[in-house]
C-alpha cells in the first residue's frame, strides 16, 4: 500500500523504519513524513493491516506533507519473511534505501529465562535485523545511513569481567559474538547463565538504578548482541556509510518522554550528526554509557 505518487524522484531519500505500526516506530514514520523535506517511507510491520489506520491518521493529519508511505510486510522472526521483505524492497529500489532504522523490538513473554523464548528473543532482536542490515548494506549507496536502536542496556550490566572483555573488545568479530550468543543459549540450557557471568536482574538494577525481570529473560543479552553487532558494522562500513546508535531512553511506561518526543531527534541526528556516534536521551554520549 502506498500514499501519493511513486514515480522516482532523485531528491527523495528513501526510508525504512522497522516496527512502525506504533509506539516510537510510528513515532519516527510521522516525524519523517511531517518534514518539510521529501521522503519515500517505507513501514516495516510484521501485519499489514496493523498499519492501514496509522498510515491513514497521517496522511489525513499532514495533507501537505511531500512524502510517500509504504506499508511492507516483515516478520523479524522468520529469516524468509526477511528475504521476501528485501526482494520487494528492492524491486522498488534497486538501492534498498538511504537509511534504515532497526527500531522493532520483541519482550519476553515470561521474566524467566526460558530456552525457547531466549531463541525467539535472540531472532527478533539480533540476528533478524542483523540479516536485514547486512543485505541492506550490501546495495546501500555511498553516505547511507543506518540508525541502530539499542535497548537502555550497556556493557556495564555484564557482571562477569572476563565476559565483559570479550564483548567489548575493540576487535571483536561476527564469529566471536556468535560463540557468546550460543554459549548463553547453552548456559540458558544447562540453567548456570548467572554462574557464566550473564546479565541479571540485579547488575542491570546496578547500573540503571531499575528493576525489570523480564531483562533477565533474555532481552538484555539480545540486545547486547545488537549493540556487539553495531560496534562490528561501524569498523566494517569504514566511511562508507554513515552509522549511529541512538538509544531513546526508557519510554513514559518507566517514567520517560513520550513516543513523539523521543523521535523528534531521531531526524536531526540523521541530517547533522557525526556518523559512528552514540546517542541517550538526545545527548551525545561515549560507547559505555549508551
Amino acid at each position: 500500500l502506498e500514499t501519493k505518487n511513486s514515480m522516482e524522484d532523485s531528491c527523495r531519500k528513501r526510508v525504512v523504519v522497522t516496527g512502525a505500526n506504533r509506539g516510537l516506530g510510528f513515532g519516527l514514520v510521522e516525524m519523517f513524513y511531517a518534514s518539510e523535506d521529501a521522503y519515500d517511507i517505507v513501514m516495516a510491520v510484521r501485519s499489514v493491516d496493523s498499519a492501514k489506520e496509522p498510515r491513514q491518521q497521517l496522511v489525513d493529519r499532514y495533507t501537505d506533507s511531500k512524502s510517500t508511505l509504504t506499508i511492507l510486510p516483515l516478520d523479524l522472526s522468520d529469516p524468509a519473511s526477511i528475504d521476501e521483505f528485501l526482494s520487494q524492497l528492492f524491486a522498488i529500489d534497486s538501492k534498498g534505501c538511504d537509511l534504515v532504522v532497526n527500531n522493532a523490538i520483541a519482550y519476553p513473554s515470561s521474566e524467566k529465562a526460558d530456552p525457547d523464548d531466549v531463541q525467539r528473543m535472540l531472532q527478533i532482536n539480533h540476528y533478524g535485523p542483523q540479516q536485514l542490515t547486512d543485505a541492506l548494506m550490501k546495495k546501500m549507496k555511498d553516505g547511507s545511513a543506518i540508525i541502530m536502536v539499542p535497548a537502555a542496556v550497556n556493557y556495564k550490566t555484564i557482571p562477569g569481567e572476563s565476559l565483559r572483555k570479550r564483548w567489548t573488545d575493540s576487535n571483536l568479530t561476527r564469529e566471536d559474538l556468535g560463540n557468546i550468543l550460543a554459549e548463553y543459549k547453552q548456559a540458558v540450557i544447562d540453567g548456570n547463565y548467572r554462574e557464566k557471568g550473564f546479565p541479571t536482574v540485579e547488575s542491570i538494577d546496578q547500573i540503571l538504578g531499575v528493576k525489570i525481570p523480564f531483562m533477565e529473560a533474555g532481552y538484555a543479552v539480545a540486545n547486547l548482541g545488537s549493540h556487539g553487532y553495531r560496534d562490528i558494522i561501524m569498523r566494517e562500513s569504514g566511511d562508507r556509510l554513515k552509522i549511529f546508535s541512538v538509544n531513546p531512553g526508557f519510554s513514559h511506561k518507566f517514567g520517560g518522554p513520550s513516543y513523539t518526543e523521543r523521535a523528534k531527534f531521531f531526524l536531526e541526528i540523521y541530517k547533522t550528526a557525526q556518523s559512528k556516534t552514540y546517542w541517550k536521551n538526545g545527548q551525545r554520549v561515549e560507547l559505555e554509557n549508551i
